[in-house]
């Protein structure tokens, strides 16, 4: 099962534990001016900071927006055969 985050209509400057670290992407923000809301949220998503939240290492803050529901999820990495390096893959 992947890994998903869902909040609902919390606020700004919304701390939250995150299970895995890395980067999570907003896939669905529905204060998105695409849905007629006033596009108030995390631009494309945010890291997730080394800071420990409700017994979890990892937390991100993020902006909910009023009367709106955003859902994030991880960005998983996958190991590049030519160069060995690290590269973001979107979801």
């Amino acid at each position: 099962m992947d890994d998903l985050v869902e909040l609902l209509d919390e606020g700004d400057g919304l701390q939250v534990f995150v299970p895995v670290p890395g980067f999570y992407r907003e896939l669905l923000n529905s204060d998105s001016a695409l849905y007629g809301g006033g596009n108030m949220g995390n631009a494309d998503g945010r890291p997730s900071d080394p800071t420990p939240w409700h017994g979890h290492q990892h937390s991100i803050s993020l902006t909910v927006p009023p009367l709106a529901v955003v859902f994030f999820k991880p960005e998983r990495r996958r190991e590049n055969k030519s160069s060995l390096a690290y590269s973001p893959e979107r979801l």
